[in-house]
């Protein structure tokens, strides 16, 4: 199998400049407050660094159980989200049949398709006036077509920001055999989630819904995602993971952080309040269009060429996402939401462009 270098990781940054406004992944941008900092240094002096982790994960496997409603025996680990898509894919990608994916999707689901040297088969968002929509018929379509091995759904989509709506959802997981992956590492931030659909109720054989700690919870750093299945999907999962893939340490912060519940809360609830006005504010600018989003960051359309706006930020110390979108006209920019008195200032520059 060829190596992929780093330099072709979708959104790979060799050195990142601490003196740079870094609203570029969807990072949370509030750090973890005093207490609980404080617990995870005393929970570290305890820690026996020279013994492996419990290879089942049972008290962080309890503890999101807490956190989601789901039971344990429906939860699964990973080094990140990133890690728990590879072995989707090591666990159900099949020679000869495609996975399917929306169009545009997460990077990642990109990449790993070219990896795994698997056919992606898109179906597209259409664009019409200020919004992105999904065209569920044709959805349905292709998986019917196609006969999929694996069916990516990014929900809350990146980069768009648009939430699928939940009867589609359904429907597709009725309508297909195979593994249908709900990514909704952005579900903190959106109104509805199929997360909370089946809460307390028995889940599909074929739904496995993808979560993480990366963004509501603002713990990037310490790497941990999980998935959310019935026993089957997760025996299968699990079947493939390293045993020892969560590191002692990262269940540890884990752990505490999720009894946090209501810090998060409230961080997510000042993300989307500034989210909202962010977009207002750009909308007000001519030549700049802010489309609708139910994440934490948003999908932003102008008129202005592309390396007029990069020079701008560059000069200006802020780092943008710039995804690149042949389908539609235009240049287009993926902003993440940071503190207000970075928004503002961003807006500040934005307002300048082309004076």
């Amino acid at each position: 199998m060829k190596v992929t270098s780093l330099s072709s990781f979708p959104d790979f940054i060799p050195s990142r400049r601490s003196d740079f406004v870094q609203l570029d992944k969807n990072e949370n941008p509030f750090a973890v407050p005093p207490s609980p900092l404080e617990e995870i240094r005393e929970a570290f002096l305890k820690v026996r660094m020279n013994r492996y982790p419990d290879p089942t994960y049972k008290a962080l496997r309890e503890s999101l159980s807490d956190y989601t409603g789901y039971s344990c025996e429906n939860i699964v680990l990973g080094n990140g989200g990133d890690e728990v898509l590879w072995i989707l894919f090591a666990a159900f990608a099949e020679p000869g049949r495609p996975v399917l994916t929306l169009c545009p999707c997460f990077s990642e689901y990109d990449h790993l398709c070219s990896v795994f040297r698997t056919e992606q088969i898109r179906s597209p968002l259409s664009l019409s006036v200020g919004r992105f929509d999904l065209d569920h018929k044709t959805l349905l379509q292709l998986a019917k077509e196609h006969d999929p091995s694996l069916i990516m759904i990014d929900s809350p989509n990146n980069p768009s920001g648009m939430t699928i709506e939940q009867d589609i959802l359904l429907e597709l997981i009725e309508q297909v055999s195979c593994p249908v992956i709900i990514d909704e590492a952005y579900g903190e931030f959106a109104e509805t989630t199929i997360l909370e659909h089946f809460k307390g109720s028995k889940m599909p054989s074929n739904l496995f819904i993808l979560k993480t700690l990366s963004k509501a919870w603002g713990l990037a750093g310490i790497r941990l995602g999980y998935g959310l299945c019935e026993k089957d999907l997760a025996h299968k999962f699990n079947s493939i993971r390293s045993p020892f893939n969560i590191s002692v340490l990262t269940e540890e912060v884990a752990r505490i952080m999720l009894s946090y519940r209501e810090w998060m809360e409230s961080r997510v609830y000042s993300i989307k309040f500034m989210r909202d006005r962010f977009i207002q504010s750009l909308n007000a600018l001519n030549g700049w269009e802010a489309f609708p989003s139910s994440s934490n960051f948003v999908l932003v359309k102008t008129s202005f060429e592309l390396p007029l706006v990069k020079r701008s930020m560059k000069e200006n110390q802020i780092e943008l996402k710039y995804p690149e979108l042949p389908e539609y006209e235009g240049t287009w920019i993926r902003i993440s939401i940071g503190k207000e008195e970075e928004m503002r200032r961003l807006l500040d520059i934005i307002s300048s462009i082309g004076k």
